[in-house]
């Protein structure tokens, strides 16, 4: 299984290399929201993602 995932602005060429099976789909940039991408768990059909936001000073330990 392999799973793909990007996060931040790409161009049409980026989201062609990382998900090349997905030609009629339509990527859109929203460069005001931090985290979100796209990801794809093995199904060929990138869906919409949203990576958690981790402030500078958090405390993983």
């Amino acid at each position: 299984m392999i799973c793909k995932v990007s996060t931040g602005v790409f161009t049409d060429q980026g989201y062609d290399r990382t998900f090349p099976n997905s030609k009629n789909k339509t990527f859109i940039n929203k460069e005001e929201i931090k985290g979100r991408g796209y990801i794809d768990v093995g199904t060929g059909v990138p869906i919409e993602f949203y990576s958690p936001f981790v402030p500078s000073n958090f405390d993983f330990i």
